[in-house]
């Protein structure tokens, strides 16, 4: 059969390309549709307690744990599947995945399903994630692509900023399961629009690059859950219990074995050559030391306001709004200074800042509420610690990177920071775990003291920052 001459033409035109602005603006609802489902979770998980009065908190604390694990071990794998088969392919399934699971988690009948669906959108997260950086770089012209990625950021903390509060009021009018259902409209919107506005890596940029081991991803998920297990469930168990015990061990030797194996294999799963980057060794070991108390925070703050202060989840989550907006509103600023003055002059007082609102909290918080005398200078200066932190957290690693190693600087932050969510998380129900009533102010009492070290460690770690604006070549220093 001939081809006629309008169908050669049409064979021959090549794809249409669309405006900048809009593969941005797409591009960065991912962001936002991610960053709202994580930010609405804290606020979630008092009323799915609520919901589940004979459930142990511990065993709840996995609808949050089992996505941050899940997530942070299956991220490297999915930048390789976006390389192999295609940016917009894969930003198209992750989104897919992502909003199944939201309906799942919607409909689900206890915490068992619930857990499973997380696990599920915590794929389709690792999946969008890489995918829509790329989506949103690949739309741009290289002279945007900067502000670009500050744009696709900053909507994102965006959701993060208005998630507690939003989710507050969604969960008021329906349930928990509106909090599941809330990014799925959004990622449907996305997925329709996108499959025609996208545009796909062509065929000759595609890589066939081989998987990172999956022996280390496996070491990295079952350490992590065996580990987060033995610390969610000391409430329940015991810290001396032979069950605690076993968990914790065998979930350190898995990760210490991932470490190990990591130095022997040519692609693993967190690559130790990463950590000759002093810069990179001093992210990691804020995310360790101030990351966990930070993710810890947000959980547990929504506990004592629900539970001590018995408030509800609306007026809980409209209270907590203001530490997450802090990082939107001074991040702008915060990288401005980072850019004139390097980022030990952001770290160190923002350490500071956080310490002195833990203070607060640990000297001044009592059995009845006081927002005017407690609540708002705590929750401000807690606010402004994070909004200096954050920004040096998430910039740093890149900073005297090789271009080589740029991509992997980010998944290992990336990483790193999901592992840390897990570990914030256990440690806030396992510090709080059983409390009812308005009585139980003591254990609150052990997480705000928790969150005062993550303010002396992160103005610790602070000290020891050098970076400038001309900080060009690696920096190996030891």
């Amino acid at each position: 059969m001939s081809t006629t001459a309008p169908e050669m033409n049409d064979l021959a035109r090549p794809p249409r390309v669309h405006p900048g602005w809009l593969v941005l603006g797409l591009g960065s609802m991912c962001s936002f549709i991610t960053s709202l489902n994580q930010s609405i979770m804290s606020v979630a998980f008092a009323d799915l307690r609520k919901s589940f009065p004979d459930v142990p908190a511990s065993q709840l604390s996995w609808i949050l744990n089992v996505y941050t694990i899940v997530s942070g071990a299956t991220l490297i794998i999915s930048a390789v599947l976006s390389n192999r088969y295609g940016r917009k392919r894969m930003l198209l399934t992750g989104l897919s995945v992502f909003a199944a699971a939201g309906l799942l988690c919607t409909l689900a009948t206890g915490p068992p399903m619930l857990i499973a669906g997380r696990a599920v959108q915590a794929i389709g997260w690792s999946l969008i994630t890489p995918s829509a950086v790329a989506v949103v770089l690949s739309g741009v012209p290289p002279g945007r692509r900067a502000s670009a990625i500050a744009t696709w950021a900053g909507i994102g903390g965006i959701a993060t900023s208005l998630g507690p509060s939003l989710g507050a009021v969604i969960i008021d009018l329906g349930s928990w399961r509106m909090a599941f259902l809330a990014s799925v409209p959004f990622a449907v919107f996305v997925i329709v629009v996108g499959a025609k506005v996208f545009t796909e890596t062509p065929p000759e940029d595609l890589v066939h690059e081989r998987f990172p081991d999956m022996v280390g991803v496996a070491s990295l998920l079952f350490g992590m859950t065996l580990f987060i297990l033995g610390l969610v469930e000391t409430a329940s168990w015991g810290w001396v219990d032979r069950r605690t015990f076993a968990c914790l061990i065998a979930g350190l030797a898995l990760l210490g074995f991932l470490l190990w194996r990591s130095t022997k294999v040519e692609r693993p799963t967190i690559d130790p050559r990463l950590m000759r980057y002093r810069n990179i060794r001093l992210a990691v070991m804020m995310s360790i030391g101030w990351g966990t108390c930070f993710f810890a925070t947000s959980l547990g703050l929504v506990l004592f306001l629900t539970q001590v202060w018995d408030y509800s989840v609306v007026r809980a989550g409209a209270l907590i709004t203001p530490i997450a907006a802090s990082v939107t509103v001074l991040s702008p600023f915060a990288g401005r200074i980072a850019d004139r003055f390097g980022h030990r002059v952001l770290v160190v007082p923002g350490g500071m800042f956080w310490l002195s609102g833990a203070l607060w909290l640990l000297l001044g918080a009592g059995r009845s509420p006081d927002l005017p005398g407690v609540w708002f200078p705590a929750t401000l200066l807690l606010g402004v610690g994070s909004g200096l932190s954050w920004p040096a957290i998430h910039g740093i690693p890149i900073l005297g990177v090789d271009a080589k190693d740029f991509a992997a600087a980010v998944a290992t932050n990336q990483t790193v920071l999901r592992i840390v969510g897990s570990l914030g998380i256990a440690i806030a129900v396992t510090l709080v775990s059983g409390t009812t009533g308005t009585s139980s102010i003591a254990p609150f009492r052990h997480l705000f003291a928790f969150m005062a070290v993550g303010g002396v460690l992160l103005s610790c770690i602070g000290t020891l920052i050098r970076t400038s604006p001309s900080h060009a070549s690696p920096d190996l220093a030891v």
